[in-house]
């Protein structure tokens, strides 16, 4: 099944490997709707990409009605390099399931909003550690091009 929503990233999203539980608010579903072994895999300031397993017996349109609609749902984690659990809400965005033997391998997108600064604050410190690490790297490696062709590189 193709993806029901268009994602309209407008900022930049940074690839990550963070346990989560997650909790998808819906009435029309007939499986366990909190998730305990998602996985962010990726983070902006404004989104969250996850990946989860849904181990169920669900069928395929019921999968579809679940994530067919923009639901909303809360985020629990830790980040890296911080002892708290932080907890946002957000909506679902897009979805693409896929059917394993396991059962259903979601992937979805989470627009962040209804959080206030103290629930965004170590995601955003987080978030700008990222930034300084990836800028650090782009400024090292690999070297910027020379303006005058016939310059050496690297120099």
């Amino acid at each position: 099944m193709e993806s029901r929503f268009n994602e309209k990233r407008h900022f930049r999203r940074y690839s990550v490997s963070i346990p989560a539980t997650v909790k998808i608010n819906t009435h029309v579903a007939s499986f366990r709707l909190e998730i305990n072994d998602a996985t962010i895999i990726d983070i902006g300031y404004v989104g969250i990409g996850l990946s989860m397993v849904v181990e169920t017996v669900a069928d395929h349109d019921e999968i579809a009605r679940m994530f067919t609609r923009h639901r909303t749902c809360q985020i629990l984690c830790r980040f890296p390099g911080n002892l708290r659990h932080s907890r946002l809400a957000g909506r679902m965005v897009w979805f693409q399931p896929r059917m394993t033997s396991r059962g259903f391998v979601v992937r979805f997108g989470v627009l962040l909003e209804g959080n206030d600064d103290d629930q965004l604050g170590d995601m955003k410190e987080f978030l700008s550690d990222e930034q300084k690490r990836n800028t650090e790297t782009q400024e090292e490696y690999p070297p910027e091009p020379p303006a005058d062709p016939s310059e050496p590189r690297g120099s």
